[in-house]
């Protein structure tokens, strides 16, 4: 089994968040080769501590890639922080904090203006 010299991490975040959400993605390489099924898990810090990615671990691709979003709680505006770490043989992987810009505010009630 030959071990991997240089693992890398990537991840892609938005700036901003509506209610609707965002996607994040990112690749897992081995020595730039991707690496297929690497479980990424995603860190969210957040003064609500309401926001979540789904799914929760992702699962890299056989082209290394990930993706993931962002789903943001309803009625909140906020700015989070998301971290994505993986396990390369070994090896523990960590990219981020990124700051992410959460504006999800409540609906305006019905009938009311």
């Amino acid at each position: 089994c030959e071990r991997c010299k240089n693992p890398r991490l990537t991840l892609c975040t938005p700036l901003f968040v509506g209610c609707e959400g965002e996607e994040i993605t990112g690749e897992v390489l081995c020595d730039h080769r991707p690496v297929e099924g690497v479980n990424v898990y995603f860190k969210v810090v957040s003064s609500h501590g309401e926001e979540y990615i789904l799914p929760n671990p992702a699962v890299t691709k056989a082209d290394g890639t990930y993706t993931a979003r962002i789903v943001p709680a309803k009625g909140k505006v906020d700015i989070i922080t998301i971290t994505a770490t993986a396990e390369v043989g070994d090896e523990q992987l960590k990219k981020g904090p990124f700051l992410v810009v959460v504006k999800c505010p409540c609906p305006p009630h019905e009938g009311k203006e």
